[in-house]
């Protein structure tokens, strides 16, 4: 038989219990610091080994550079993401790095309970091309979801902080701030390929 004792009863054995840390709702097991708002560990836990992007499209684009550069030079945007990649994981984390890109090493990500991934912001310079005096960088945040121990799906939100004067001046003269011209794209990632 369940016990007796009302939910009343039991927020406030809760809220009184000095070495929970709770606020008084129920099944709040917070810290005596506050900080129990973490939830349970992450349900699905990646593999660690060589991954490959299974996947990608465009999902912004708002100054049409993905146009106009398959206009110009003949070469689907896509074709430039990074195709390779190492994961190193472990329970509730993950620290992955961009094979053959210019990538300036692993950048750390963390898994939350609901198996949603946030990763540190990585710059990349594209010297893997020889792109001549094209020495934009790029700031890439990447975020999205743990499907499976084999599978991320994610968004890479891609500005440029720093873009070669030139260009930026030819920009600006056709009225494009390089900082409005932040694109997104979707990447599915799997383990091994």
């Amino acid at each position: 038989m369940l016990g007796t004792g009302s939910l009343a009863d039991a927020q406030s054995a809760d809220s009184a219990d000095p070495a929970g840390g709770g606020d008084g709702e129920p099944g709040d097991t917070g810290d005596a610091a506050g900080g129990g708002d973490e939830g349970p560990a992450p349900a699905i836990a990646l593999r660690s080994g060589d991954w490959v992007a299974a996947g990608a499209g465009t999902e912004d684009d708002p100054c049409g550079w993905n146009d106009l550069i398959a206009d110009n030079a003949g070469i689907d945007v896509l074709s430039l993401l990074p195709t390779d990649f190492v994961v190193e994981a472990e329970e509730g984390r993950f620290e992955i790095e961009a094979q053959d890109y210019g990538a300036a090493g692993f950048i750390e990500c963390e898994i939350d309970s609901a198996d949603r991934f946030t990763c540190e912001a990585q710059s990349v310079s594209p010297e893997a091309y020889d792109l001549g005096f094209y020495g934009w960088t790029y700031r890439i945040d990447f975020r999205g979801t743990v499907v499976d121990e084999d599978t991320l799906q994610g968004e890479a939100i891609v500005a440029f902080p720093t873009v070669d004067r030139g260009t930026e001046d030819v920009l600006r003269s056709v009225g494009i701030d390089v900082a409005d011209c932040t694109q997104a794209y979707s990447l599915v990632l799997e383990l091994g390929g």
